[in-house]
């Protein structure tokens, strides 16, 4: 009866985290045997940013990082707000972050996936796959392959990255222990604001696909657009972090936003968390396009929200002991935003007050 009823009320009931456990309870199942003739065993089961296999028993070499992220039209990205070749672009920054967040592991080659709609302009597929193949370049990554097909209506791409990894470096996502401080690189907030901006300059009928408006430039908000079209990874700050005692507890990327990490992690432990907004860094940028909408930190209407749940920064949200923290700064810079504690819940604080509401981050589902 209980199966029964959450296909009764769909996808939106179980839920996006639910639905990836159930995939996952599944492939565990039905892959462990292959998985044992290969001579291979799983490090990091599917379920977090990457899967890591250790293959050294069957090819003498460090353990293999998997990943696959998939970018739908409408859902992930606005062909309207961004040029193709920013969406190719992002689309592989998407993949890396997933390679750092599982301990730095450095990515090698990957596939990629595309549904495109019979009538897109050939050019515009051209600069798509130019993003692609130059976000991969740079970051010594080759394009082995994949696959295309038609699609009814959006641009579907879905990329396979394969990476390798010291078995010592890789962190998994629930590693975290009571205690252990929640630690972020980077800024939060700019991707989410830059969207709001370019959605506000399309309502104004001011955007320009492919640059900054007049307005966006005069407003300085530039910094905010350009978080939101390339985003930048983490991968050379997660393999300092891991390259060596201490190392993060646990660690994942931003890309559904900070309250989703620290929801993620804290469950994957089975423990609880505070995060301390007022500790969370923000840009300049941020801040001044949080004025024009608020009066204030202090003010009701302050997008605290857009910081913890806005996401697509692909920072670092890692976890580390108290002890270890100082000798991890002086690797990477980072902020301590938080703690895990015993029990259950992420509560948000501001000023020492807990924040009304609850505080999930983005969901597909």
């Amino acid at each position: 009866m209980k199966k029964n009823r959450l296909r009764a009320r769909g996808l939106s009931g179980l839920g996006e985290f639910g639905l990836i456990n159930s995939i996952v309870k599944a492939s565990r199942r039905a892959s462990s045997g292959a998985l044992a003739l290969s001579g291979a065993s799983v490090i990091v089961p599917n379920g977090d940013d990457a899967a890591v296999l250790d293959v050294r028993a069957a090819f003498g070499s460090d353990c293999l990082a998997i990943s696959t992220d998939m970018l739908v039209e409408g859902v992930h990205f606005d062909c309207g707000l961004m040029s193709f070749y920013d969406v190719g672009v992002k689309s592989v920054t998407a993949n890396i972050s997933d390679m750092a967040a599982t301990g730095g592991a450095r990515p090698l080659f990957c596939v990629v996936g595309l549904a495109i709609p019979v009538d897109i302009n050939v050019e515009n597929v051209d600069n798509l796959l130019a993003g692609l193949r130059a976000a991969a370049t740079k970051d010594g990554i080759t394009l082995i392959g994949g696959d295309t097909v038609r699609s009814n209506k959006s641009i579907v791409i879905s990329i396979t990255i394969v990476g390798r990894i010291d078995k010592k470096s890789v962190v998994e996502r629930g590693g975290a222990k009571a205690g252990d401080l929640i630690c972020a690189t980077g800024a939060f907030g700019d991707a989410a604001a830059g969207l709001r901006v370019l959605q506000g300059q399309r309502k104004s009928k001011r955007l320009c696909r492919a640059r900054y408006s007049d307005a966006i430039r005069a407003h300085g908000y530039g910094q905010l657009v350009h978080a939101y079209r390339r985003p930048r990874h983490r991968l050379n700050e997660a393999i300092l972090l891991t390259a060596r005692w201490p190392r993060p507890t646990a660690m994942m990327d931003s890309s559904d936003g900070l309250a989703a990490c620290v929801r993620a992690m804290s469950s994957a432990a089975d423990l609880g968390a505070i995060v301390n907004l007022r500790d969370v860094p923000l840009s300049r940028a941020f801040r001044r396009w949080a004025l024009s909408v608020s009066g204030g930190p202090l003010d009701p209407k302050f997008p605290w929200r857009t910081v913890a749940e806005g996401g697509e920064e692909y920072e670092l949200v890692f976890t580390a002991g108290p002890s270890d923290v100082p000798a991890l700064k002086k690797r990477v810079n980072f902020s301590v935003v938080g703690e895990m504690r015993c029990g259950k819940g992420v509560d948000f604080m501001l000023n020492g007050k807990k924040m009304a509401g609850e505080w999930r981050g983005y969901e597909n589902f």
